[in-house]
């Protein structure tokens, strides 16, 4: 199985050595051979939900795990303001809605092996301690001992006004 380089732009495949697109300027994403040909549709009737937003080159591990995985993806260019799309563009990683659920379990368990202080976060607010220092903080917003946040408070148009 041969690894090249395709542009996710135009499609244009390149040799693996290769970082960018010589048309469009824009990051290449590495795939097999057998996925550039897995790759080149999606039935007329798929849903596609947008999985990820980025740059290719930010992007980059999401298409690594989605390959790793054989789940087909697309990328495409969202808000292009030109013919010839900048390499820090923002793009669209896209899956089959069917694939969602494997994607976000795929996504929980790279996350814990990539940052496994989260894991051990995790556990200490189940157990209703603050994750930063352990303190025991039952339902409290802030913890009392560190003054960390605990919980998000999303602002309102209403409180963003004032």
């Amino acid at each position: 199985m041969t690894t090249e380089k395709r542009c996710p732009s135009c499609g244009a495949e390149y040799r693996t050595d290769i970082e960018k697109c010589f048309d469009c300027n824009v990051f290449l994403i590495e795939a097999t051979s057998e996925m550039l040909d897995d790759l080149k549709g999606f039935p007329d009737d798929a849903d596609l939900i947008a999985v990820a937003i980025g740059s290719v080159k930010n992007i980059q591990s999401v298409v690594d795990l989605l390959e790793a995985n054989k789940i087909k993806f697309r990328v495409d260019l969202t808000n292009q303001l030109s013919e010839r799309p900048h390499p820090d563009s923002d793009f669209q990683l896209m899956i089959e809605e069917k694939d969602v659920p494997l994607f976000n379990q795929l996504v929980e368990e790279f996350k814990y092996r990539q940052f496994p202080e989260l894991a051990a976060a995790a556990e200490l607010m189940e157990a209703g301690c603050c994750p930063a220092c352990g303190a025991k903080v039952g339902d409290k917003p802030v913890c009392s001992e560190c003054d960390l946040p605990l919980v998000i408070i999303e602002e309102t148009e209403e409180d963003q006004e004032r």
